[in-house]
């Protein structure tokens, strides 16, 4: 990973530092012990979980794009909307294989649903 870090920071050292601290950010909220019983408090944990923010970073920075904090703001509802796209579609279409692996904690939607 240090090596794909450093390469992109050859290549782009004024953007770059930004994704790697949207990557970061990532990977310390990627696992969580909660453990959740409804959708509402599934939701904003699944949603960053998803990985939106690391693929909507990425996806801007390699098409050289540079929102302003303004502009960022603006997007930041249909990136948040998109991410729940994206994490309740790889919930539902994960489901089959997940409810057969042992794990101390559950982390998807449809038994949070099934169970509301």
């Amino acid at each position: 990973m240090q090596e794909a870090r450093e390469g992109m920071l050859a290549f782009d050292p004024e953007d770059t530092p930004a994704l790697l601290d949207t990557l970061d950010n990532y990977l310390k909220e990627y696992d969580n012990s909660d453990d959740f019983k409804t959708i509402e408090e599934y939701l904003p944990y699944r949603i960053p979980n998803a990985g939106y923010r690391v693929c909507s970073h990425f996806t801007r920075w390699t098409m050289d794009i540079h929102l302003t904090e303004e502009e960022s703001e603006a997007v930041h509802v249909f990136e948040w909307a998109l991410g729940g796209v994206l994490a309740l579609a790889n919930d539902y279409f994960s489901w089959k294989k997940e409810k057969f692996q042992l794990t101390d904690r559950v982390r998807n939607a449809v038994p949070l649903l099934m169970n509301q």
